[in-house]
């Protein structure tokens, strides 16, 4: 509860969806907030990235 009574809604600082929107917000440090969305996100982009653009043994184009 904040100072004035009502509850505090906290939401990810990235897609800036509430707790009651997600499944899962995850605590950062200096109130810094990422939600199982926008991990999942993020998740891809790197797998993306990690991935060779070419399947090896097969030639280049």
């Amino acid at each position: 509860m904040s100072q004035r009574g009502r509850p505090i809604t906290y939401r990810c600082s990235f897609c800036g969806k509430g707790q009651g929107e997600v499944e899962r917000l995850i605590a950062g440090p200096n109130a810094v907030y990422i939600c199982d969305g926008c991990v999942r996100l993020c998740y891809e982009v790197i797998e993306g990235e990690t991935r060779p653009a070419h399947p090896r043994g097969l030639p280049q184009r």
